[in-house]
């Protein structure tokens, strides 16, 4: 076997083993999250025997050969540019073994990612300077897309992927009988779910058509909105945006950088104290505002989903509190989300057709042909957290046009 060869292999097994860590890392967070300590045990032993692990490795194998496939592509074509975005189509293909679900959400993420690049690359630069200059787009994305986001979360719930719905009522911390009362009652209509929780908690069955002001009681029972506000954003941090962030913080730390943990560990745990306050601080304040701009909409007896969607837009704002290289990450996730649930809206409402797996996968190998067209060329406008990411895979110091050459 070739030095060449070798070294593709070797790269391989590299990350496939980092994909299977990463994915048990996963596992045994939802594990800390949800579980006590017995059903830890077993949920240890379950990542690790799933075939899952084998999926993973198998996919982040495709990117690992981004480079080969360059390379084999050009004795044949001989247009960098085209090996580049030939290489980064095939590389999509491997994520076939995964379930539907996950193959869609990644290649929405990759399209959105691909969008992104080329909004950079190619429409900014020729905007006037205001628009070119303007520093704050990942607030005023995060807001936007906070409108579609909260707007299903509340209204057509099953517009979301089944997990993502559960995670944004879980960070809510309200009972699911009142978020779907509250959904009815902008509708001017009394939910069965609306009735089950008065029927079980002391608490008046309001009428649609009057005031909406008896719903804080259904949020907050004895006390005012502000009280309310206040525990929350305490009862939030404490026990949902800190337990999330804390071990993601720490063993990102430790499977990324451990000489660095080990060298100068005062500044490293230093940086994931303060990283993991601003995290939590964060997704505290992005499910705070929703339930404020709720609390105020039953104040100005407002009966309208599109009104109350448009005020809990304020909570992507929130983006502000996190560290400005983690703004663009954080709504691009939310872009990708409220992307999916737009489009499922829209089939719903019979605009459109059902949204096809197979164009969004063609889309994602386009989309992932363009990214890597951009690291190959050694485009610095391309994300550096893009840019860092292949560079890693592919086992490179350096992602610029220098280490292609």
């Amino acid at each position: 076997m070739s030095e060449k060869n070798t070294k593709v292999l070797k790269l391989l097994l590299r990350n496939a083993l980092f994909a299977v860590l990463a994915r048990v890392t996963l596992g045994l967070i939802r594990s800390l999250l949800r579980r006590g300590q017995q059903s830890l045990l077993k949920r240890i032993m379950n990542e690790t025997l799933s075939m899952d692990l084998l999926k993973w490795g198998v996919a982040i194998s495709g990117f690992s050969c981004l480079r080969f496939v360059e390379q084999a592509t050009l004795r044949v074509v001989p247009s960098r540019e085209f090996a580049a975005a030939f290489a980064g189509f095939l590389s999509v293909i491997p994520l076939r073994v995964f379930q539907p679900r996950i193959r869609a959400e990644f290649a929405m993420y990759v399209v959105i990612r691909a969008l992104h690049a080329f909004s950079v690359t190619e429409v900014l630069p020729r905007m006037p300077p205001r628009i070119r200059d303007f520093q704050h787009y990942e607030a005023v994305s995060m807001a936007l897309c906070s409108v579609e986001i909260l707007y299903c979360c509340m209204f057509m719930p099953h517009c979301h992927a089944t997990h993502y719905q559960r995670f944004l009522e879980r960070c809510t911390m309200v009972d699911t009988r009142v978020l779907a009362g509250t959904a009815g009652m902008h509708r001017r209509q009394i939910v069965p779910e609306l009735i089950d929780y008065a029927s079980k908690h002391p608490v008046p069955l309001p009428d649609p058509d009057k005031n909406m002001r008896v719903l804080c009681a259904y949020y907050h029972p004895n006390e005012s909105c502000t009280e309310s506000a206040a525990k929350f954003l305490v009862r939030h941090f404490t026990r949902i945006s800190l337990p999330l962030y804390l071990p993601l913080k720490l063993l990102a730390t430790i499977v990324l950088k451990p000489k660095k943990l080990l060298t100068d560990s005062w500044k490293t745990v230093r940086d994931i104290v303060l990283t993991t306050a601003q995290s939590s601080m964060f997704l505290t304040l992005y499910c705070a505002g929703p339930l404020a701009m709720i609390c105020v909409s039953n104040r100005l007896n407002m009966h309208s989903p599109i009104g109350l969607a448009l005020l809990t837009g304020v909570a992507g704002f929130a983006t502000v509190v996190e560290a400005k290289s983690r703004q663009l990450d954080l709504a691009l996730y939310c872009a990708a989300h409220a992307a999916r649930s737009g489009a499922m809206v829209l089939w719903y409402r019979g605009w459109t057709n059902k949204p096809s797996l197979a164009l969004l996968e063609v889309l994602e190998g386009i989309s992932m042909g363009y990214i890597y067209f951009l690291y190959s060329c050694g485009n610095e406008k391309l994300h550096v957290s893009v840019r860092a990411g292949l560079a890693r895979l592919l086992g490179e110091s350096q992602p610029t046009k220098q280490a292609r050459e």
